[in-house]
């Protein structure tokens, strides 16, 4: 009866079905609990364990890169989060309904898929301005203005010529791996095109490179899909060489410490004139690649050597055997 309304209206003075009415079709017997592959299986009356798994894409185009705050060990910026996937049960007649796409403002009664994301203090999502569309033949965009704070693992070793790379990584929450495959719309950027013309507070860093790529972590509970995306931010602190190597003089006389500490000052400035090029690599963030000997000439400098301290370096992304993985761990214990 829904559909022969339908094409009453299509083909009425107006032309064009009502959107109305075509959400009154599509949600009919709709279960927003069920995802769109299980959904597609049980009215096959297939076997549920076969139910195919449904592909997400994401894409996070951030238009405002807000803070660096290096007391916090945060970073946030603003943007614009899209995912996208394909759901069978919101197909209708383009030709009947006269209608290219269905746009609302709230996605409330259809499935969407729970992400989240790790290592986040803040989250806004759909605060200012939330849109859920979709075709004829089923293809979903949700897209939520968003403004994210995260946490990032930042080392001074090199300060001022440190280079911090923070881990971005979105996941869902309760699918598996083996129910919803979450991927970039465009591994290659991210986070958008913007991203890295974008400076920071008084434009004191500077962004990229930015890496992205679509990971699968195992827990306990089983085995779960990531988006990851590994951000360099540099400080632009190229000019203040001298003042640092003069400093780097005086402090190291003062402390008896002269040739041990100009040692491994020119070590630590030799490193600055080479960033790292790998993000997520297994070297420590924000820390020179020292030899062991520049180590031990620092450590043996003289007697006054307890009045320094060697603080152990932090980290930020790492590769394992299956590729890179964020530092941060669940736990073996912990349940979803």
């Amino acid at each position: 009866m829904l559909a022969a309304s339908i094409a009453d209206l299509g083909s009425g003075s107006l032309g064009a079905a009502t959107s109305a009415a075509v959400l009154e079709h599509v949600l009919t017997d709709y279960d927003r609990l069920t995802r769109p592959g299980l959904a597609e299986a049980s009215a096959a009356s297939s076997c549920l364990a076969d139910a195919p798994a449904d592909n997400v894409t994401i894409e996070m185009d951030v238009e405002n890169l807000l803070s660096l705050d290096q007391k916090a060990g945060t970073y946030s910026f603003e943007g614009y989060l899209r995912l996208a996937w394909r759901d069978p049960r919101l197909t209708y007649s383009r030709t009947a309904c006269g209608l290219e796409r269905i746009a609302l403002t709230s996605a409330a009664s259809f499935w969407v898929p729970d992400i989240y994301f790790e290592a986040s203090t803040d989250a806004k999502l759909g605060g200012n301005g939330e849109l859920f569309s979709f075709t004829s033949e089923g293809d979903v965009l949700w897209s939520r203005h968003s403004k994210l704070e995260l946490r990032c693992n930042m080392g001074f070793g090199r300060l001022p010529f440190d280079v911090q790379q923070c881990l971005f990584l979105v996941g869902l929450y309760s699918q598996t791996a083996a129910s919803i495959h979450l991927r970039w719309a465009n591994e290659s950027l991210p986070l958008g095109d913007h991203f890295p013309s974008l400076p920071t507070v008084a434009g004191e860093w500077t962004v990229g490179p930015i890496t992205g790529e679509n990971v699968v972590d195992s827990y306990s509970a089983g085995d779960y899909s990531y988006a990851k995306a590994c951000i360099t931010f540099s400080r632009r602190s190229w000019t203040s060489r001298a003042k640092v190597l003069t400093l780097g003089r005086a402090t190291a006389r003062h402390h008896g410490l002269f040739r041990g500490g100009l040692h491994l000052l020119a070590a630590a400035l030799h490193a600055a004139e080479e960033p790292p090029s790998k993000p997520c690599s297994l070297l420590p963030i924000g820390m020179p690649a020292y030899k062991a000997a520049d180590v031990n000439a620092f450590r043996q400098a003289g007697p006054t050597r307890s009045r320094c301290c060697w603080r152990a370096p932090t980290w930020g992304c790492r590769t394992s055997a299956r590729g890179s993985t964020p530092v941060r761990r669940r736990g073996v214990s912990r349940s979803r």
